[in-house]
């Protein structure tokens, strides 16, 4: 039966998945069917597939896309890169085109490579996310289609992207992505977020491939890469520094007691954050504050009120760029201890830092900045043997190095430090 024999109220009352196979000849895969046909049974439906190689993610996004849009939904796709978000588009628009000539009217007002306007107020828009999702706010789809997700920072989901749906009651939300280490935005939904629905697609279960070729694959490739590109398996990357797996146990409701410490990071340029961490001798851990504007004098001020109502036992603040500005403001010197970030000084504060972790002898609060960005670090030795601890390109150590400040001056590296800095405040006083 093609569309052409079939009115619009009876392709309504079909079964998704068989709107689809009538609208574009697609005949879904048994897990095809089973991802497509869920979204028909709910109001509000997410989904977080794991696919390895060829396996139909990006036909099947493209169904579900074109399908919406037809029937008067505000659809976008989104990506991080040109290619991914242009692939996803076609075969979209290749499912449209289908049906169009097997006779069905599809009533467009416009078409182009990344817009799609139908008279029935749908519509079919394609994106990339830059760096910020500066380019994709202010827009108010119902039906959103990522792909590629585990390449997009979780700051774009949790800014731009989940508040599109804000004023929906009813709205669909797609994630597809080759795994990309045990951190982010999409790592989280897939492995812990039960609101998500989360499909495994290994590459073995698809008719497209035969065993001969995975086999082969197999061989060719180490055994993280197979994992990762044709399982559809997380796997740790190799320079990860502190893999979700060593961070995820330490997360819970810390209480914190006692004398503590606070490290301060301090906002360097662009969208830097200064972040105020506080921590106890038992390792309880808690993000008093975080800002985007900061100031040398707006810093010292939130550092001494925040120092009356904790009484820190030291205060470690990055001293580098602004933050020596904030180290030699007079009214905080006698508690505040400026820590240079050189790759030494990093190595010292990293390592005791991980080697808590692995002892678990932190306690987190579930804080999505703070996890994020510590899972997404990456290190690497340099010549002289030091770890070089940092972030990935586009993304933002602050919360991790406002931690790892305030980790260093509860180890014991800032108590004899400050204690001399008093100690020469008083002299400068007496003279």
């Amino acid at each position: 039966m093609s569309s052409t024999d079939t009115d619009a109220d009876t392709l309504r009352a079909m079964p998704r998945s068989e709107r689809f196979q009538t609208l574009f000849s697609f005949d879904a895969f048994d897990y095809q069917h089973e991802l497509i046909q869920a979204g028909d049974d709910a109001d509000v439906f997410k989904a977080a597939v794991k696919p390895g190689r060829q396996v139909g993610k990006t036909v099947t996004g493209g169904a579900i896309a074109a399908e919406r849009a037809l029937s008067g939904h505000d659809v976008m796709i989104l990506g991080p890169f040109e290619d991914t978000v242009k692939e996803m588009m076609e075969a979209a628009t290749n499912h449209l085109r289908n049906a169009e000539e097997q006779g069905l009217t599809l009533g467009t007002e416009q078409r182009n490579k990344t817009d799609w306007q139908f008279i029935n107020d749908g519509r079919l828009r394609a994106r990339t996310v830059g760096s910020d999702g500066a380019q994709i706010r202010g827009k108010n789809p119902d039906v959103v289609l990522v792909d590629e997700a585990a390449y997009i920072t979780s700051s774009i989901f949790q800014e731009v992207i989940e508040p599109f749906f804000s004023t929906h009651d009813r709205y669909e939300f797609y994630l597809f992505s080759t795994p990309a280490g045990k951190s982010g935005y999409f790592y989280e939904k897939v492995a812990h977020d039960d609101s998500f629905l989360s499909p495994h697609w290994p590459s073995e279960i698809s008719p497209l491939i035969d065993d001969e070729f995975l086999a082969e694959k197999r061989q060719e490739l180490d055994s993280l890469t197979f994992a990762q590109e044709y399982r559809g398996e997380f796997v740790d990357e190799a320079d990860a520094f502190l893999p979700y797996d060593v961070v995820q146990p330490c997360v819970g409701d810390p209480e914190l007691h006692g004398e503590t410490w606070l490290g301060v990071d301090v906002a360097r340029k662009g969208k830097d954050r200064t972040v105020y961490t506080q921590i106890d001798a038992n390792g309880n851990v808690r993000v008093l504050d975080s800002e985007e504007q900061s100031t040398i004098p707006g810093v010292a001020g939130r550092i001494k009120a925040l120092h009356r109502e904790h009484d820190f036992a030291a205060v470690m603040v990055d001293e580098n760029a602004v933050g020596g500005g904030v180290v030699d403001d007079p009214a905080i010197q006698d508690i505040v201890q400026g820590v240079t970030f050189s790759t030494k000084t990093k190595h010292q504060m990293y390592q005791q830092l991980k080697t808590a972790f692995e002892a678990e002898e932190l306690t987190l609060p579930n804080h999505r900045r703070l996890v994020d960005e510590l899972t997404s670090l990456r290190f690497e030795f340099t010549q002289n043997g030091y770890l070089k601890v940092g972030h990935p390109d586009g993304g933002h150590d602050d919360f991790a190095d406002s931690l790892a400040l305030a980790h260093y001056g509860m180890s014991g590296v800032g108590q004899t430090t400050v204690t001399r800095r008093k100690a020469r405040a008083t002299m400068h006083k007496g003279q």
